[in-house]
């Protein structure tokens, strides 16, 4: 556990020294994606550490059922995910054909 999270600090660290030369040529979008990563980031760890210690207490079934959900939830949230709304249909929209000026042969005349 130690060993990931010196590992989690140093990249961590990495993405901050980066994120300072982003800064300087857009402040806006570098303030937006250190906020969305190191809110995904966070949540991923905390999410982790979580497990782990359940997985520690918990017997192999309850881990076999545990892991049986999650795999059902991100199935079901992934399928959501995938589905596209269709799109209306636009009501009133001629064919269209292309205008041939008559200086061309074969143009409009």
């Amino acid at each position: 556990m130690h060993l990931l999270l010196s590992f989690v600090g140093f990249v961590a660290g990495c993405a901050l020294v980066g994120a300072s030369f982003g800064y300087v040529f857009a402040p806006a979008e570098t303030q937006r994606l250190l906020r969305t990563v190191g809110t995904a980031a966070g949540l991923i760890l905390f999410v982790l550490l979580a497990v782990a210690n359940l997985a520690h207490d918990a017997g192999p079934f309850a881990f076999m059922v545990a892991m049986v959900v999650v795999s059902s939830v991100a199935y079901f949230v992934r399928a959501r995910r995938m589905r596209h709304p269709e799109r209306p249909k636009r009501l009133g929209g001629a064919e269209r054909k292309p205008v041939i000026p008559r200086n061309i042969p074969g143009g409009g005349g």
